[in-house]
C-alpha cells in the first residue's frame, strides 16, 4: 500500500526509512546525500558494505541511528542515471524479509525511489512498491 506526505525524507516521521543508493560508495546527490549529511551513520555502513563487497545491486545495508532504521537500498551499479526495476524490486524483496526482524512496525518513509538522478518512471517504481506487503510513505518535495 502506498501513501502520500509532502515534503522530505529526512523528515519523516516514520521510524524506518529506506532510500535509494549506488554500489559506489558514494552518497553525493539527492536523496543519498541528505540521509549521509542527516543521518552519517548510514554513510558509515555503507563504507563497510562496499570494502566488504556486500553491497551488491539488489542488496541493502542498513543501521539504527537516533531512533531510525535507515536502510540503504542499492537500487544501481554507478552514480547517475542508472536505477534498475530488477534492483529495486530485489532490495524491497530484501528489505520485506529483513523488516519484521528489525521491528514490529511494517511503516517505511520512502523518496521516490530512483526517479530523481537514477533516471527512472515513477509509473513503474510504484508498481513494484505497491506489489509489496510493506506499508510506504512516499515522501515527496
Amino acid at each position: 500500500m502506498l501513501s502520500y506526505k509532502k515534503g522530505s525524507v529526512i523528515q519523516a516521521t516514520e521510524e524506518v526509512i529506506a532510500h535509494g543508493c549506488n554500489c559506489q560508495n558514494v552518497m553525493g546527490a539527492g536523496v543519498a546525500k541528505a540521509i549521509r549529511a542527516e543521518y552519517p551513520e548510514a554513510f558509515t555502513v555503507d563504507k563497510r558494505a562496499y570494502f566488504a563487497k556486500t553491497n551488491e545491486p539488489g542488496s541493502f545495508s542498513f543501521v539504527y541511528a537516533r531512533g531510525k532504521f535507515i536502510f540503504n537500498l542499492y537500487t544501481q551499479k554507478q552514480p547517475g542515471p542508472n536505477a534498475n526495476l530488477h534492483y529495486i524490486e530485489k532490495a524491497i524483496a530484501g528489505l520485506e524479509k529483513k523488516l519484521p526482524n528489525v521491528t514490529k512496525l511494517n511503516q517505511v518513509a520512502i523518496p521516490r525511489i530512483g526517479c530523481g538522478i537514477g533516471g527512472l518512471d515513477w509509473n513503474d517504481v510504484s508498481q513494484i512498491l505497491e506489489k509489496s506487503t510493506i506499508n510506504f510513505v512516499v515522501y515527496d518535495i
